[in-house]
């Protein structure tokens, strides 16, 4: 497979991420330009998974498992959509995001980045511009939480338009990328080194300010997970010391956030919330075993005016469940819940069983990468599984890109050792 012809479109992606708003209209037409790249590789991927096929190349055999259960959870979505108020809204919203992004994400860019990143220096060049790009959304989560500030906004939205959406979904794409960073960063040396140092503490900084409990409660997750590697590894009291300041940094913004609760924007959301919860409950009762219909949440809140009309403000939230559980157990039942998991799981299964492997060996480099890939995917379970749902956006579906490439690229080094 010609590198010249998959790198342009990797590299597009990468810069288009913090850009995911960035939109081709067209008449009707409105199709994100990032969504655009992704196809244009699933084309590619096409070719390649051919070639992979012919010669009778296969893939690890726990990414088979994980692969599998995606498929049957894309089955129980298809199945589920008869049950749906709107069967062709279902449909599209079924072909639109758990598939599309699936193939052109976790199948397609995934798998050809693995492709191009067969040696250390081009890996390396590959975490860079992943460095790059986060570091893209962090200066726009500072960027959008200092404007609010400056309005006296601080718990308010405020939307840069063509970017990433609001501060608060950008402070969770920042809360997956950090634990990334982190692992990188031990294995990166010179300039390169201090800029990614730059990101991380910017990364830090847009999570604070983001004004997001969600972004920080999986922020202390991140800073417990690393704070336990660091105990294992280095200095107990700096170790120790950094990760207290860390805590007390984003426990005051979480006090902060409690202090303000009686807040009417705070209110209003925290209702939404707790309704929208309800209503995902009431739709599993209806459905419990395949759901209600993929994307029949959105739809189903559509036909409930009485329903609209307890959501006080709805620019405050979104039309959809907080959180990954409610989302997948209304719209696809304990079925689709299961598969999901299933499939979630056994990625976070087979980075683990890889990290054990090179930290046996003594593989520094591997055990640093993919134990940042370990903590980005706990993080990216909790704040989806609690409180969002971009499992249906490429803000979930990029990072995990990522995470498959560090682990794909450590379990290619320890075939590659005993081999030799």
């Amino acid at each position: 497979m010609p590198q010249y012809l998959i790198n342009p479109f990797l590299v597009l992606l990468f810069f288009l991420y913090p850009f995911v708003s960035l939109q081709l209209v067209y008449g009707d037409l409105n199709i994100p330009l990032s969504d655009i790249v992704a196809l244009g590789l699933g084309f590619i991927f096409l070719w390649y998974i051919l070639g992979k096929i012919f010669l009778q190349q296969t893939f690890s055999q726990l990414r088979i498992k994980g692969i599998s259960a995606y498929l049957i959870f894309l089955l129980i979505a298809l199945v589920s959509i008869s049950n749906s108020l709107a069967a062709d809204l279902s449909l599209k919203y079924f072909f639109r995001f758990p598939l599309f992004y699936f193939v052109t994400y976790y199948l397609a860019a995934g798998t050809l980045l693995i492709q191009v990143s067969k040696t250390k220096p081009t890996f390396l060049q590959w975490n860079h511009l992943f460095c790059i790009s986060i570091f893209l959304v962090s200066l726009i989560s500072i960027i959008s939480s200092v404007y609010r500030i400056w309005l006296g906004n601080f718990w308010g939205i405020f939307e840069i338009p063509y970017l990433t959406g609001n501060h608060k979904t950008i402070a969770i794409t920042l809360v997956v990328g950090l634990p990334l960073l982190i692992g990188m960063i031990k294995n990166i040396k010179g300039l390169p080194r201090l800029f990614y140092l730059i990101t991380i503490v910017s990364c830090i900084v847009g999570i604070f300010l983001s004004a997001s409990k969600a972004a920080w409660l999986t922020g202390l997750v991140v800073f417990i997970l690393w704070g336990i590697k660091l105990f294992d590894r280095f200095n107990l009291v700096k170790s120790a010391v950094m990760i207290f300041a860390l805590l007390i940094l984003f426990g005051i913004g979480i006090v902060g956030y409690l202090m303000s609760s009686n807040q009417p924007e705070v209110i209003r959301a925290e209702v939404s919330r707790t309704v929208l919860g309800i209503h995902a409950i009431q739709l599993f009762a209806s459905h419990p075993f395949i759901g209600s219909g993929i994307g029949n949440f959105a739809i189903s809140l559509e036909t409930y005016s009485e329903f609209l009309l307890k959501l006080g403000y709805p620019g405050l939230i979104t039309r959809d469940a907080h959180g990954l559980v409610f989302k997948l157990l209304s719209e696809t039942g304990l079925l689709g819940l299961s598969a999901f998991a299933t499939f979630y799981f056994v990625n976070l299964y087979w980075l683990y069983q890889n990290y054990k492997n090179h930290k046996q060996t003594g593989n520094i480099f591997a055990e640093n990468m993919l134990y940042g890939a370990i903590s980005g995917l706990i993080a990216l379970l909790v704040v989806n599984s609690f409180f969002g749902t971009d499992t249906y956006t490429p803000r979930f579906w990029f990072p995990l890109m990522f995470i498959i490439m560090q682990g794909a690229f450590a379990e290619r080094q320890e075939l590659d050792a005993t081999r030799n």
